[in-house]
């Protein structure tokens, strides 16, 4: 190092001069600063002779229109409110599992109450004493097959295995004057279509209520035949003889065997005996009653349970509209003779056919107003919960 003022020179580094005390400076840290300088333009120099951008006469005229020009100041943003759902406990889920659980089971219950109660109601209607009369009258009981009624075995004519009523009465009948073209009109003009359909009235009844009908015997029979005579004869054209009479007498004893087969007794001590009474236990009023009974504590339940009327409504209305549905269902099934009723022939298809024709409104109305109950609790809950 050599000091600038009196040239003394250094070989190590120092801060002063030790004869003059001159601040000494590295040279390094001189050469680079005097580089520096001479490298770097003076400031004042380099925007020499140009304009300020804001002093331009374009610049002055868009700073001159923007501030004549407010925009419109920008709406407050709104935020949407999101809801935030609750999280709910492990117990918290878990009752309402279970309220739903209990609720639908009661749910089944109430559609079975209601479908037995239907049941009931039905089997009442088919068996009431005016429904069957009704029924008998409706029935073609002439086109039955002979052989369901026991006639082709118990005749003694040679009649043919599939041969129906009227055509074996026919048989039995030739030589009298009686024959298959006015056999129809005769029934459908005497009183026998009158006592058959009081007698199955009678056992109608016996079945609904247990009340013992008046027996039928060979004797009541000869009675309605021989109060009839003048009926055949003016269908026949000719008066039956004194030997066509005695003769149609015999055959009609010759029954007697037939209706024994279909007595209280006999019906009672048979393998049908236990069903009938089943049958009879089921139909009965009191079963009826407890039944409706136990529908009305069901939606009681559902009502306590639930604490809702909305929710309550709807598990009230469902399982009835489904009862209600299922019973016009069975109705129309048994109506038409579809579905289970498609199989049936002879006499039990023509009973089938004589009851629907007799029953069929009330049935229709049964099932169409517990239709109409559950719709209406399922609109109901529906409004209440969307209001």
């Amino acid at each position: 190092m050599i000091c600038p003022k009196c040239g003394k020179t250094y070989n190590n580094k120092v801060t002063y001069c030790i004869s003059c005390g001159t601040e000494l400076v590295p040279e390094e840290k001189t050469v680079a600063e005097e580089t520096a300088a001479a490298e770097t333009p003076s400031a004042e120099g380099i925007f020499d002779g140009i304009t300020s951008e804001s002093e331009t006469p374009r610049n002055n005229i868009m700073m001159s229109s923007s501030a004549s020009v407010e925009e419109p100041a920008e709406p407050p943003e709104t935020k949407a409110e999101i809801p935030v759902k609750e999280k709910r406990s492990a117990s918290e889920i878990g009752k309402a599992v279970l309220k739903r659980t209990v609720s639908a089971c009661l749910s089944v219950l109430l559609a079975a109450a209601a479908l037995l109660g239907f049941g009931t109601a039905a089997a009442r209607e088919l068996t009431d004493k005016s429904v069957v009369a009704e029924a008998v009258r409706s029935a073609d009981l002439l086109s039955v097959p002979a052989k369901e009624l026991g006639i082709t075995k118990s005749s003694g004519f040679d009649i043919p295995e599939e041969a129906t009523v009227e055509e074996a009465v026919a048989v039995m009948a030739a030589g009298s004057g009686v024959d298959s073209g006015n056999i129809r009109r005769i029934y459908e003009s005497s009183t026998l279509k009158e006592f058959i359909s009081g007698a199955a009235a009678e056992y109608a009844e016996y079945l609904r209520s247990g009340s013992q009908p008046n027996k039928l015997t060979a004797e009541r029979i000869k009675a309605v035949f021989l109060e009839n005579l003048s009926v055949i004869s003016s269908n026949t054209g000719t008066p039956l003889s004194e030997s066509d009479i005695e003769l149609a007498c015999r055959e009609i004893e010759r029954t007697g065997e037939i209706l024994s087969s279909i007595s209280v007794s006999s019906i009672e001590n048979g393998a049908s005996g236990k069903y009938i009474r089943i049958a009879r236990a089921y139909m009965s009023v009191p079963v009826l009653i407890a039944e409706l009974a136990a529908a009305a504590v069901i939606i009681a339940l559902l009502a306590i349970v639930n604490k809702n009327a909305s929710a309550a409504l709807k598990y009230t209305g469902v399982p009835v509209f489904i009862a209600g549905a299922a019973a016009l269902a069975a109705t129309f099934m048994f109506t038409m003779q579809i579905g289970p009723f498609s199989g049936l022939t002879g006499l039990t298809l023509e009973t089938v056919k004589g009851l629907s024709a007799a029953a069929s409104g009330s049935l229709y109305r049964m099932g169409g107003t517990m239709l109409f109950i559950g719709a209406a609790a399922m609109s109901v809950s529906a409004a209440m919960k969307s209001s």
